[in-house]
């Protein structure tokens, strides 16, 4: 054994007070002081039952009895307009309240800790006021505590019903999704969907959450959860923007390119988002180096899902081919909303701003399609976002270029 591993071992077994105890993470109150945190060696009994996690900043309440949020989901997408409206309300009055009663409870805890340092312990005639105050200050460090669980998952819950419904159509389609079913998956998606997650790290790189992770299958995705997500580009794209990612991947495949990762809906704990395969070994895009055909099949796929936010970063390659990612910001229900492409300035040249013979066909038959097409993507689009996209491409037939002509919002 080396050195370094004797020294391992000396810290991790023999500092270790008694064989087959964990560190946990403890409160300490101390007398007349702060409370404060730190690691203490305990028995795994001990932490049993011990708060899970709904994401590194949020503990559970104890007494608070969760419905999985894939569930708490399902009933939210029940709710009518005016339901989801006052449970919102009815939240805020909630965390008012609770806020008020935490308030008061710090207040008594200050007076209690206060008043504890004038007294003199070695008073007998202190000594019965020491152990009141003591109770009080105990009894405030767990209403304290309480309710600042409780107001961090009334505040969790109100995050999901914000992002899951209520940035969704303020029209009423508030069950204008349909359900995801396994045979919607393909063989690309179920390996990513149904592998578990050995390890995940964040990724950064962008305005919304975005992490790196390890699948058990040995692949490894780039995962965009929904609590991750900002609001959309002003008002032209709706949320949430993680099932856009996977539309995005569907529509490539429709339309018969193969430069998006496989894309998929992935439950991660808690978490629910977007998991797309990561493309290893790719580069930063350079578009000198892609043939023009390719280029025009790119500027294609953005006219097509209405991409408003395809810039340099949102587009990488690996060899001769591009691989497209980043999504989110696609599919206006607003057919007059006009793309934004790097792919178009290459194109932008009259000469070239022509339908290929090749890409009007391509678009002939999606447009043929379209019934099918439309069923295939209910999962993760409105009807309305579904129905611009075909006003997109039908425009670009009409017209036989890339390019769309701007019309009045029907």
């Amino acid at each position: 054994m080396t050195k370094l591993a004797e020294l391992q071992k000396f810290i991790e077994v023999e500092k270790q007070p008694s064989p087959g105890l964990v560190q946990r993470r403890v409160t300490v109150h101390p007398e007349g002081g702060q409370p404060f945190t730190r690691r203490q060696w305990v028995r795994p009994d001990e932490i049993e039952g011990e708060n899970k996690r709904l994401n590194e900043d949020f503990e559970e309440p104890e007494n608070f009895n969760r419905i999985p949020i894939r569930e708490y989901i399902a009933l939210i997408r029940q709710y009518t307009s005016d339901e989801l409206e006052k449970e919102i309300d009815d939240r805020v009055i909630r965390i008012d309240r609770y806020q008020k009663k935490l308030n008061s409870f710090r207040q008594e805890l200050d007076k209690s800790q206060t008043a504890l340092r004038l007294l003199n312990r070695d008073n007998i005639k202190d000594e019965s006021v020491i152990k009141k105050l003591r109770k009080n200050i105990d009894k405030a460090m767990i209403e304290i505590d309480g309710l600042s669980k409780e107001i961090k998952y009334e505040d969790f819950k109100g995050f999901i019903l914000k992002k899951e419904i209520i940035k969704r159509d303020r029209e009423g389609n508030l069950n204008d999704y349909e359900g995801i079913s396994a045979e919607d998956l393909d063989d690309s998606q179920r390996l990513i969907s149904n592998s578990k997650v050995t390890q995940s790290s964040n990724l950064g790189g962008g305005i919304n959450v975005t992490e790196i992770i390890e699948l058990e299958n040995g692949k490894k995705a780039v995962f965009k959860p929904l609590r991750g997500e900002v609001a959309g580009v002003g008002s032209t794209i709706k949320g949430p923007l993680y099932l856009k990612e996977v539309a995005a991947y569907k529509v490539s495949k429709m339309l018969g390119f193969d430069y998006v990762p496989p894309t998929t809906v992935k439950y991660i704990g808690n978490d629910i988002g977007s998991a797309q395969e990561f493309v290893e070994n790719a580069k930063h895009l350079r578009l000198g180096n892609l043939h023009p055909d390719i280029i025009k099949d790119c500027a294609l796929f953005d006219q097509v899902i209405g991409n408003v936010d395809r810039h340099g970063g949102n587009a990488l390659q690996k060899n001769d081919t591009p691989v497209l990612i980043d999504h989110g910001f696609s599919f206006p229900d607003d057919p007059t909303v006009m793309p934004y492409s790097i792919f178009m300035k290459e194109i932008d040249h009259p000469d070239d701003s022509g339908l290929s013979d090749r890409h009007n066909d391509l678009l002939t038959n999606f447009y043929k399609n379209k019934k099918e097409h439309a069923q295939k993507l209910r999962p993760y689009l409105r009807k309305r976002e579904i129905a611009g996209m075909f006003v997109r491409v039908n425009d670009m037939l009409e017209n036989r270029s890339y390019f769309l002509t701007r019309k009045e919002n029907e």
